[in-house]
């Protein structure tokens, strides 16, 4: 009895924001792979995700009518004739299907400004990015 291999795609859904549902299995990976890669070609895709280049250029062809990636043509500087590549990148509502940790970071950030250089320098800092702030603002209001 043989073993079938499955595909090294996610089965996780993707995090979305605010009632547009979830994107899962391949649809997911590539967008991970975008994400990751800053973009990329039909083949690329096909080979990272080992699906059929057709496969994978159906996936982004729906990726590209829901408005979550967009093809780029590109011709490369080698290349003086022929057809450009698509190059597919993630379009903003693409992006924003994927988690954003700001705020714990900038807690981290602040945690492990006042453990290395202590609560003084740490209030020197914050204190000096207010008053930046402050000069920055005070002509518009």
């Amino acid at each position: 009895m043989s073993r079938r291999k499955t595909k090294k795609t996610a089965n996780k859904p993707v995090p979305v924001h605010a009632g547009t549902g979830a994107v899962r299995g391949a649809r997911a990976a590539i967008l991970a792979f975008l994400k990751h890669h800053y973009g990329g070609e039909v083949a690329g895709v096909a080979t990272h995700l080992r699906i059929s280049y057709e496969g994978a250029r159906q996936h982004l062809k729906q990726l590209e009518i829901e408005s979550l990636a967009e093809k780029r043509p590109v011709r490369p500087a080698h290349a003086a004739a022929g057809w450009p590549l698509a190059r597919y990148l993630l379009t903003p509502s693409g992006d924003h299907l994927f988690p954003k940790s700001y705020d714990e970071l900038a807690v981290e950030l602040i945690d492990t400004l006042a453990d290395r250089l202590g609560t003084p320098a740490l209030k020197q800092v914050l204190g000096a990015l207010t008053d930046k702030r402050v000069r920055e603002w005070a002509p518009c209001l």
